[in-house]
């Protein structure tokens, strides 16, 4: 009975010693409804508990924010980001899996929108208090408008001020 319990103990053994840990620096890239967004997940683990920051890019603005019920079982990753919306928390639930470099999450903001996600492990793609690029560089102020060009067809709505006009 002994050895057969000691085989099947060293038969399991190998999938939990490849087991991937979540604790790290995991980044993700991907569209949602506002737009382009850019997150850093770093979640540091510490006996069998797992805490959790995020650093998130979106619409020309960085933030900082905890996570929150960071649960790991096995390969299953949840956890919970807060969102502050004009007042209005908004809770954005993640849940998934951890495997092969990359947590494949589904990403659930309150009852608006559900996008599935692949964060690499990694580098953190975002830093904190790092200034977040400015939209496109060819659109103008909070990612909207750009210059004008005019076409060669275009006409001048008003005839030329007259020379002085603004001294």
């Amino acid at each position: 009975m002994k050895a057969n319990l000691a085989i099947l103990t060293l038969a399991l053994l190998p999938g939990f010693a490849h087991a991937e840990s979540a604790a790290g620096s995991w980044n993700a890239e991907f569209d949602t409804r506002i737009g382009r967004q850019k997150y850093t997940y770093t979640i540091k683990q510490d006996g069998d508990a797992y805490t959790g920051k995020a650093v998130a890019e979106a619409q020309g603005r960085t933030r900082e924010v905890e996570l929150k019920e960071v649960k790991v079982d096995g390969d299953a990753i949840s956890f919970v980001e807060m969102l502050n919306m004009g007042g209005n928390e908004i809770r954005i639930s993640y849940s998934g899996t951890i495997g092969d470099g990359e947590l494949k999450l589904t990403r659930a903001v309150g009852d608006f929108a559900k996008e599935d996600i692949v964060a690499k492990k990694g580098e953190p793609a975002v830093k904190p208090g790092a200034p977040a690029p400015r939209g496109n560089p060819d659109r103008g102020r909070g990612g909207f408008g750009g210059p004008i060009v005019l076409g060669e067809d275009d006409k001048p709505a008003f005839p030329a001020p007259p020379e002085g006009f603004d001294t």
